[in-house]
């Protein structure tokens, strides 16, 4: 299957043995809604309308709340076209795009270890209550159905995942469970989906359903907040208008 760029313009890239063969990186159009392509190859990346915090996140392997920069990182939406040599790794891929972001953006950025407030999702003493899903199953969450929840096929790492877009801070999965899990929660969601915007944690009373922190006490589960000490990428210099295809 070709490389569907159209007109795109194309730079090819000489950066060493990491390196794509062709790229067009460029600020999306917002008038334009691009078609993304099956998945397929991984050797071929199209980042269409991501923002550049999610392109740094997969580039270095981590979690968006690890990477600390300007606040429009996670603002301005980018088109990414990449496609990588037929005999590459697929696991320089990420090296490549590494690459690709400190030529066309001179982001420039440094590792450190910091103590970050976290919520760690552990088992609780009599362990969990959720049965495994179906290997045939879909992935899927549904928020406001039913009791509250309703999901059909989930690992405990991608839940964490979940929370974390709802909740004041990051969850962490120190469950140490492997595997799928499907479940429905009775939880109070209006409570949750506003405790981003800073809404209390802990809202709930007789007349409606419990807090997420109570709720996960369902599954056989807790939310408890901790400090742990979590690998951070601090971003030192970017620039907003990537160079030119």
């Amino acid at each position: 299957m070709a490389l569907p760029l159209g007109r795109l313009a194309l730079t090819v890239l000489v950066c060493g043995a990491q390196s794509f063969e062709v790229a067009s990186v460029k600020r999306s159009d917002p008038k334009v809604s691009p078609a993304r392509p099956a998945a397929g190859d991984p050797r071929r990346i199209f980042n269409l309308k991501t923002s550049l915090l999610g392109i740094v996140a997969d580039a270095y392997g981590m979690k968006g709340f690890q990477i600390t920069g300007p606040s429009w990182l996670d603002e301005e939406p980018y088109d990414i076209i990449a496609k990588a040599p037929d005999n590459a790794p697929v696991a320089d891929i990420p090296l490549m795009m590494q690459a690709l972001l400190a030529e066309r953006f001179k982001l420039k950025a440094h590792r450190e270890t910091k103590d970050l407030s976290v919520y760690a999702l552990t088992v609780g003493k009599s362990g969990p209550k959720m049965r495994h899903a179906s290997p045939d199953g879909n992935t899927g969450i549904e928020f406001g159905a039913g009791p509250g929840i309703v999901v059909e096929k989930i690992g405990m790492a991608r839940w964490a995942q979940v929370l974390s877009m709802y909740m004041d801070r990051p969850v962490v999965d120190l469950t140490d469970l492997q595997g799928d899990y499907a479940f429905e929660l009775s939880v109070d969601v209006h409570a949750l989906v506003q405790m981003k915007s800073g809404g209390s944690p802990n809202v709930s009373s007789v007349d409606r359903p419990p807090s997420i922190f109570t709720a996960v006490e369902q599954l056989g589960l807790k939310l408890e907040f901790r400090k742990v000490p979590m690998e951070m990428l601090v971003i030192d210099t970017v620039e907003k208008t990537p160079t030119e295809n």
